[in-house]
């Protein structure tokens, strides 16, 4: 998938969209997923680590969210994180221990206490 315009970052979710990807702020990347019926371009801010050679996404919502049904059945999408983007794929459900170390202490104990149980984990592709 192409890089991000600064028009498409917008579009996402003004408030967050703002900050999420940027280099400076690492809890929160944008996902770049294809819709699954329509094919339409969606580009969802997310909070996302990094461990393991993966980035780890929280299923917040479960497995129901339309994001996650997305890149399932996809199987890749891009992430924006840091300030760079990623093409990501092979998604995997992973529970709490592999996604450990992904991210800094307070917000991984954050993320603990709502009962976060399912992970998202996205290898980069070459």
């Amino acid at each position: 998938m192409p890089n991000l315009n600064r028009r498409q970052i917008r579009s996402a979710n003004p408030a967050v969209s703002r900050i999420a990807g940027a280099r400076w702020f690492s809890p929160f990347g944008l996902l770049v997923h294809r819709g699954r019926r329509t094919g339409r371009r969606y580009v969802t801010p997310v909070g996302m680590g990094w461990t393991g050679g993966a980035f780890v996404i929280p299923l917040t919502f479960g497995e129901r969210s339309h994001w996650y049904k997305n890149v399932i059945e996809a199987g890749e999408c891009s992430v924006r994180w840091k300030g760079a983007d990623h093409r990501v794929g092979r998604p995997e459900v992973v529970a709490v221990q592999g996604a450990r170390g992904a991210f800094p202490l307070v917000l991984w104990l954050l993320l603990r206490a709502v009962a976060i149980r399912h992970w998202l984990k996205l290898s980069p592709l070459v």
